[in-house]
């Protein structure tokens, strides 16, 4: 687990290289910006050692401080993250029919308050080997996958990529 915090100088330079004005605007009521990133965008089912990264995204765009209360403790961990209390971010991986379980999901931080800075950011990054989801007994299928993206139960953006054979 990795967890990542830029303070506003990596911010605005995020901002302005955007040059969209939708990323300055919280797309949850928690006053945050929340997305999920995925790399590679394809993954070959046949790779071996193939990989997938997820970050999820939480950024505070305004210049002043959010504080968030989260809820716990009890911290409560759930299949689907808007029913879970007191975990600042988590993914769900979606497709097809199966809309938070079709891979490995993945809960971060349990804190009672969260404290984002003016134009503070923070993210959190996991690498899955496909080989994992085998071993989990949840095997990949080829298609197009969404990356949903939470904080403090809260959804935000999803990401896609898709699995090729």
């Amino acid at each position: 687990m990795r967890v990542i915090r830029w303070t506003s100088a990596m911010v605005a330079l995020s901002v302005v290289a955007a040059g969209c004005s939708e990323l300055v605007a919280p797309n949850t009521d928690l006053g945050l910006s929340v997305w999920a990133d995925v790399s590679p965008a394809v993954v070959h089912l046949s790779d071996t050692a193939a990989t997938v990264r997820i970050r999820v995204y939480a950024v505070n765009f305004s210049r002043t401080p959010v504080r968030i209360q989260s809820g716990g403790p009890p911290y409560v961990s759930a299949a689907d993250p808007s029913r879970g209390r007191g975990f600042a971010e988590a993914y769900r991986v979606a497709h097809g029919a199966d809309s938070l379980t079709a891979g490995p999901t993945k809960n971060w931080g349990m804190d009672t308050v969260y404290v984002f800075g003016g134009r503070a950011r923070e993210y959190v990054e996991t690498v899955i080997p496909l080989r994992q989801w085998r071993a989990n007994g949840a095997l990949p299928d080829t298609g197009t996958y969404k990356v949903r993206s939470y904080f403090n139960q809260r959804e935000g953006s999803p990401a896609r990529f898709r699995i090729v054979p």
